[in-house]
């Protein structure tokens, strides 16, 4: 059983050679790996490494609980899938070459100064991996840099701050290589040479690296379309424009290429975090239009489904769910019924579709003495919208 001890240092040449294959317990690489596959720490625990495997597999887990019930792409979603994917390829990888070592008796040696923990500890904390290392002046350093840079994209919105937090990540990585090298660099007097035999592994080094890459590249793209993400808190309001006709009343916002149509006389306003909110005449009928950003995998299913968890869990009466239509594209309807104060039983109807990286909604709330009425109207308005 290992012990991790962050004040470690490398073992010196003087700590002995490695351990004669006869007397090490084998283990079967292409085993570990597959069950760190499936069960992130599994697979160091199948090598005697418990410190390990019991902190990755908790914090693993940890992190996709979160993933999963996180709605993305929140901000606690994507702190928790960075966790979740790194920790995976780390679990993956150091239970394949901790096997490899193991048999070829080197694992010892390592403690105190094993790169790839190094390199995860840099990688998902402010500096430990050099602390792990023994390096306290470079960890306290890292720390500090990365404390500063933590408290500079608090004051951030918008574009800077996803801009910002690409570089931290580039950051991130660059550290993490950077601990990877000084580990091997610290192991390099110690370990006699042609330790690794790759024989009798059962499975080609490729196999696990190949994996841990792609998903490390999938973990870079959506760092990329993070940066594609529209803003949306709050609506961009600088080329909207409100035009009167005979007829109707037209809202466009250049930036996002949104149009919506109200009937002559309705009133206009522009909450912060909505493209618009209309109300009829005489009240009873109101329709609201805005957007939130998504990543490609998020359905509109994903979206109707949400809704109905949070509104259900407020005492709202769901009715049903259908297909429709908002503008020129396809659309699902989910429809409530509740009690809202004077005003009695209120209708409300949340209308979603997806273009691109954004997904739009258009909620109509009408009091049961005009719902006649609304439901033309407001069939009129969702046939209006237009998204570029």
């Amino acid at each position: 059983m290992e012990t991790l001890n962050l004040n470690a240092t490398a073992a010196s040449p003087s700590a002995g050679l490695a351990v004669p294959l006869a007397e090490v317990d084998r283990k079967r690489p292409w085993l570990a790996w597959l069950l760190s596959f499936f069960c992130p720490g599994a697979g160091q625990l199948y090598c005697g490494f418990g410190g390990r495997g019991i902190t990755t597999l908790v914090i693993f887990w940890a992190a996709a609980l979160v993933t999963v019930l996180s709605h993305a792409p929140a901000l606690q979603w994507g702190i928790a899938l960075r966790y979740a994917l790194a920790l995976w390829c780390f679990a993956t990888l150091d239970a394949f070459f901790s096997a490899r070592e193991m048999n070829s008796g080197i694992a010892p040696l390592m403690e105190g100064a094993n790169p790839r923990v190094a390199a995860i500890l840099n990688l998902t904390t402010k500096g430990w991996g050099y602390f792990y290392l023994g390096k306290k002046g470079p960890g306290i350093a890292v720390f500090l840099l990365l404390i500063t840079l933590d408290g500079t994209l608090r004051t951030l919105k918008g574009p800077p701050r996803l801009w910002l937090s690409a570089i931290a990540e580039v950051v991130m990585i660059g550290l993490c290589v950077h601990a990877y090298l000084l580990g091997r660099n610290q192991l390099a007097p110690s370990l006699p040479p042609e330790t690794i035999a790759s024989t009798e592994d059962g499975l080609s080094v490729g196999v696990p690296v190949a994996c841990a890459a792609f998903v490390a590249a999938n973990y870079l793209l959506l760092v990329l379309l993070g940066l594609m993400l529209p803003n949306y808190k709050p609506v961009d309001q600088s080329k909207a424009v409100i035009e009167e006709r005979a007829a109707a009343i037209i809202y466009r916002n250049a930036k996002y290429g949104v149009s919506i149509e109200f009937p002559s006389g309705w009133s206009l306003s522009r909450p912060e975090n909505q493209f618009v909110m209309g109300s009829r005449p005489g009240g009873g009928c109101v329709v609201q239009l805005m957007a939130a950003a998504e990543l490609p995998f998020v359905t509109r299913k994903n979206n109707t489904n949400e809704i109905i968890r949070l509104l259900t869990a407020k005492g709202y009466v769901y009715e049903q769910q259908r297909n429709s239509h908002l503008g020129n594209l396809a659309a699902s309807e989910v429809t409530f019924r509740h009690h809202q104060g004077d005003d009695g039983e209120i209708d409300q109807s949340y209308l979603f579709t997806k273009k691109g990286l954004s997904s739009y909604v258009l909620i109509t709330s009408m009091s049961d003495e005009v719902r006649s009425k609304c439901e033309a109207l407001s069939e009129q308005i969702r046939s209006s919208v237009r998204v570029r």
